[in-house]
C-alpha cells in the first residue's frame, strides 16, 4: 500500500475546457501564462476521451470515481422526470454514487478535505464542503433563496459566514465573477483550513460557450480571467505546502456549436406513445426520450409493453434514415448497456455534432435551436469536439511530458496516487 503524502492535491475542472485551446494558445493570441506554466512545467494529454453522456454531472462524477456512468449512477443531469412536477431536479445528493471517491479514500487516510461547487457532492464526505445546489436555477445571478440553501447544505455550517470576511461575496453565480469567488474560497481554505485535497469546479467557461459556442471572442476572454484564478490558487497550495503542491487541471467535456434541435418526444406523440390534454400539458407516456443534450435515452414505461417498443423502434429508425434529422447513433438496450450508457434505457440516441435533443412534446420533430449556440452531451467521434483536458504539474511529474490520449476514467486513481493513495474500484489506470 502506498504511503499517504501530506502535499497538498487540487483538482480543478473547468467546465467544457477545449484542449486546443491551450495546446495552440499562440494560434489563438491567448494571454495565458498559468496555463502555458503547466505545459512547460507538468505532464499533458492531448485529448482525453469522455464518458457517454459527454455532461457535467455524469463526468465530473468519473472524475472523482474513476468509472463510468453506469457504474457510479450518475447516468444524467437531471433525475428522469417525464411530468416535470419540479422546476429542476438534478442528481445533487452524493448518495447516489454507487462507487467509492477520491473524497472518500481521503478521508480513510485521515487527510482534510474540501471541495467547491463540485457536482453532486450534497452530503459528501468531505471536511469543507461547499456542494452545488440551486433551488430556481438561472446561471447567470445568485438568488437569495439559493445562497441561504447553500448555507444550510455546506459543512460546517458556518463556513460561508466565516469565508465571507474574507471573500467578500456570496455571489457564486456561473460567470466569472462567481468563479473568482470560488477561487477565492478555495485560496482561503488552503491558508486557513490547511487542506490536502481540495476539488473545483470553474463554471464560466462552460455557461459562456452554451451562449455563444466555442471560438468566440467572448470565451477566450473568460479563458484568460480563468487563468489568472489558476495562478492564485497554484500559489495558495505551494505556500501552504512549503513549495511543494500537485496541481491537475482538466475538464469534464468538450464542447461543439449547434443549430438545430431534436423533438423525439414530439415524434412519439404524432405515434400515439405519448399523450397530452387541450393544452398540450403530458397526459400518459409508453415511451418518453430523456434527452442528455448530444445523447437521449429512450425510455419503455412497462418493460413489457412490447408493441409500444416496436413502435418506438420504427420511429426511430425512420428518423435515422433521413440524413436531415440529424440523427448519428442508434444503440439498443444490449449495445447501450455494453459501452455502460443509460442501463435501463431501451435505445440510446446519438445526435450529430450541431444537433442537439430537446425533450419538447409537440410541434416539429425538427425546429432551428433557440436556447444555446454551443452544447455537448454528444458521442466522442473522430472530429474530437467532445474530448476534455488534462494538465497536471508537482513533484516527481516530468516537465513537457505529452501523455497522448487518455481516458476520463484515468483521472481519478491518477490523482489518487498523488495523494500515495489507491482507489481498487477505478476502472482507469494512473498515466503519470
Amino acid at each position: 500500500m502506498p504511503i499517504p503524502t501530506r502535499i497538498p492535491v487540487v483538482l480543478i475542472s473547468i467546465g467544457g475546457l477545449i484542449p486546443d485551446y491551450v495546446l495552440n494558445a499562440d494560434k489563438y493570441q491567448l494571454a495565458i501564462p498559468n496555463f502555458r506554466r503547466l505545459l512547460a512545467e507538468g505532464s499533458y494529454a492531448t485529448s482525453v476521451k469522455g464518458v457517454i453522456p459527454t455532461l457535467t454531472y455524469p463526468s465530473n462524477t468519473t472524475l472523482v470515481t474513476g468509472v463510468p456512468p453506469a457504474i457510479h449512477g450518475i447516468v444524467n443531469n437531471e433525475s428522469f422526470e417525464p411530468f416535470k412536477k419540479h422546476e429542476s431536479v438534478w442528481y445533487w445528493y452524493a448518495r447516489d454514487i454507487k462507487v467509492p471517491t477520491l473524497w472518500d479514500v481521503a478521508q480513510e487516510n485521515k487527510l482534510v478535505t474540501a471541495s467547491i461547487d463540485w457536482p453532486v457532492s450534497v452530503g459528501a464526505n468531505i471536511d469543507y464542503n461547499l456542494p452545488q445546489f440551486w433551488l430556481e436555477h438561472d446561471p447567470s445571478r445568485m438568488e437569495e433563496d439559493n445562497i441561504k440553501m447553500w448555507q444550510k447544505l455546506s459543512s460546517p455550517r458556518d463556513i460561508l459566514d466565516e469565508a465571507e470576511k474574507f471573500i467578500g461575496s456570496l455571489d457564486f453565480s456561473w460567470t466569472v465573477h462567481g468563479d473568482k469567488n470560488r477561487t477565492n474560497l478555495t485560496v482561503y481554505l488552503l491558508k486557513h483550513k490547511r487542506v490536502q485535497l481540495i476539488t473545483v469546479y470553474l463554471s464560466s467557461l462552460d455557461l459562456q460557450q452554451h451562449a455563444e459556442g466555442p471560438y468566440t471572442e467572448n470565451v477566450f476572454t473568460v479563458l484568460e480571467s480563468i487563468d489568472e484564478m489558476l495562478g492564485q490558487i497554484r500559489i495558495a497550495a505551494e505556500e501552504m505546502g512549503n513549495r511543494k503542491a500537485f496541481i491537475c487541471v482538466v475538464s469534464d467535456h468538450g464542447f461543439t456549436s449547434i443549430r438545430k434541435a431534436i423533438r423525439l418526444n414530439a415524434a412519439f406523440q404524432q405515434a400515439d406513445l405519448i399523450t397530452l390534454n387541450e393544452l398540450g400539458k403530458l397526459v400518459s407516456w409508453r415511451v418518453f426520450a430523456w434527452q442528455a443534450h448530444g445523447t437521449t435515452a429512450v425510455m419503455l414505461k412497462d418493460k413489457n409493453d412490447n408493441e409500444a417498443y416496436q413502435k418506438a423502434k420504427i420511429v426511430l429508425e425512420t428518423l435515422a434514415a433521413e440524413q436531415s434529422n440529424g440523427i448519428a447513433k442508434i444503440l439498443d438496450a444490449h449495445e447501450a448497456k455494453e459501452q455502460g450508457i443509460f442501463p435501463n434505457a431501451i435505445f440510446v440516441m446519438g445526435a450529430k455534432m450541431d444537433y442537439r435533443f430537446i425533450e419538447d412534446l409537440d410541434g416539429p420533430i425538427i425546429t432551428k435551436e433557440k436556447e444555446f449556440r454551443g452544447t455537448h452531451g454528444h458521442f466522442p467521434d473522430k472530429s474530437g469536439k467532445m474530448n476534455a483536458a488534462f494538465f497536471a504539474v508537482g513533484p516527481g511529474i516530468a516537465a513537457k511530458q505529452n501523455l497522448g490520449k487518455i481516458n476520463l476514467v484515468d483521472i481519478a486513481p491518477t490523482v489518487t496516487a498523488l495523494m500515495g493513495m489507491e482507489l481498487p474500484t477505478a476502472e482507469g489506470q494512473n498515466i503519470l
